[in-house]
């Protein structure tokens, strides 16, 4: 499929296919995009919004779920970005799709990291979102997304 949001300087273009995408219901085939515009350096909107839009995915990619754990380790990601990742994992990784082959993403993995990120100094925001995600997870919590 297609990358739905094109180039990724035209920012508002791509905000308005990203609510377009969400109105449609549609965000869970376009996540390696998603992906995508968590990786882009340049613009700290892109991200943001992306990150928010994983939290209505209904069935998670490990793509998806590799590069919102790179924002949430990440010192140098901005605490509100850390603190949304947090969130969306919480949201995603109960919600992962089982890949039909073996798969490069370990979900423990993931969990370990987290919970890295919970005993390592550091904001007590993103400590705490990272708490209520990992107790998500463990509960398996596949209610809606915030």
């Amino acid at each position: 499929m297609a990358d739905a949001f094109g180039s990724l300087e035209n920012w508002g273009l791509v905000l308005e296919t990203m609510e377009e995408l969400k109105k449609k219901k549609m965000l869970d085939d376009h996540q390696p995009a998603l992906a995508r515009l968590l990786r882009y350096p340049y613009n700290p909107r892109l991200s943001w919004a992306a990150l928010s839009a994983a939290k209505e995915i209904t069935q998670a990619s490990d793509v998806l779920i590799a590069d919102v754990l790179a924002i949430l380790v990440s010192r140098e990601a901005i605490t509100p970005h850390r603190v949304l990742a947090a969130e969306a994992l919480g949201h995603l990784v109960p919600r992962r799709v089982a890949p039909a082959q073996p798969a490069d993403l370990d979900i423990e993995r993931v969990v370990a990291a987290m919970s890295d990120v919970a005993k390592t100094p550091g904001p007590p925001v993103v400590v705490e979102a990272v708490e209520a995600a990992l107790e998500a997870i463990k509960s398996g919590n596949k209610s809606p997304g915030k």
